[in-house]
């Protein structure tokens, strides 16, 4: 499998985890947050689940097989894809785990067909919520409040902007696995486009989806 990735495919931002325990657990326990974006920079925090601050920066590459994350010292990893959304590093000293977020295979679910339907007629019971004041390379939740019952999780993304085009990449991990990607697009274009990031224009947006059911989109901001 790795054998056939391309360099992009680890794009976005990752928890970089310890071996042990649940990702939240391990999150707090000497936690990071790495941002690869797809210039070949990268931004390492040390996280908890609610601060960061920056690690170190440096430049990245990822042949498929190995993950080389260049700093002040260079760290190399052999990559295990067990998942999408979830990735192990092998290393000689200290393997790790990475994340797309807090995320463990229960949180998958599929919803009932009111669900569904309410979310794509009205995609802004859909909340964007993160948990930093800084989001520059954070991992976003979108939450979905119906109009009877509790709030649930139903995907969480990162984001890789480049003002000069004016695009946005879109790394989406759709714990909800039974929503259609033009859904998606109207979450993205209400929740986060238009609420949460209402003072900023992108032209065009790249949305890529991981989990069962993977798919990529692209959709023009304007239309």
């Amino acid at each position: 499998m790795s054998e056939r990735l391309l360099p992009e495919a680890i794009r976005g931002s990752w928890y970089l985890l310890p071996e042990e325990g649940s990702p939240a657990e391990a999150l707090d326990d000497k936690g990071q947050l790495l941002a690869l974006r797809l210039d070949g920079t990268f931004t390492r925090y040390t996280a908890d689940a609610t601060s960061k601050e920056v690690k170190e920066e440096g430049d990245y590459t990822f042949d498929g097989d190995f993950l080389i994350l260049r700093a002040r010292n260079t760290d190399t990893f052999r990559v295990h894809i067990k998942e999408d959304w979830y990735w192990f590093l092998e290393a000689k000293k200290k393997s790790r785990r990475l994340y797309r977020g807090l995320i463990d295979e229960g949180d998958f679910v599929e919803l009932d067909a009111e669900s569904r339907r309410e979310i794509d007629m009205l995609p802004m019971r859909v909340s964007v919520q993160c948990p930093y004041d800084d989001e520059e390379g954070a991992i976003f939740d979108l939450v979905y409040q119906p109009k009877e019952g509790d709030k649930q999780r139903i995907g969480c993304f990162s984001v890789d902007p480049d003002p000069e085009t004016g695009a946005l990449w879109v790394g989406l991990t759709a714990l909800a696995t039974n929503l259609e990607v033009e859904t998606w697009e109207k979450v993205l274009r209400k929740s986060y486009l238009g609420v949460h990031r209402g003072d900023e224009e992108f032209g065009w947006v790249a949305l890529e989806i991981f989990g069962p059911e993977g798919a990529t989109h692209e959709f023009n901001v304007a239309e």
